[in-house]
């Protein structure tokens, strides 16, 4: 089992760490190949699988591709569980490659 700061579940994760932020904050919690979470402004949850590649080839970056691609789509007006579900494709789109040239031209799986 993974664990963080007491939290055995990516759900546990967000809905904890919210009661540390502002009323109406975002929180988002990457669980690795479990997927990851989130709780909208108003509280509700979120969540999303892994989207593993077909072959793991490079997961160095992973992580900050999967905080880019939450914060890119989040920002360009779309939904929490919209940039939520993005991000987790993002991230393992990029496990499947080396480096992130090929990230410059991702498309939704």
């Amino acid at each position: 089992m993974q664990q963080y700061r007491g939290y055995g579940a990516m759900e546990e994760a967000v809905t904890g760490f919210r009661s540390l932020t502002r009323p109406d904050a975002v929180v988002v919690c990457a669980w690795g190949d479990k997927g990851a979470a989130a709780t909208d402004s108003t509280g509700k949850t979120y969540t999303s699988p892994a989207r593993p590649p077909p072959q793991l080839v490079d997961t160095l970056g992973a992580g900050d591709t999967f905080n880019a691609g939450f914060i890119y789509k989040f920002s360009s007006n779309h939904s929490v569980p919209a940039a939520l579900t993005f991000a987790c494709q993002l991230a393992g789109a990029k496990c499947g490659t080396s480096g992130f040239d090929s990230l410059a031209t991702f498309q939704t799986m």
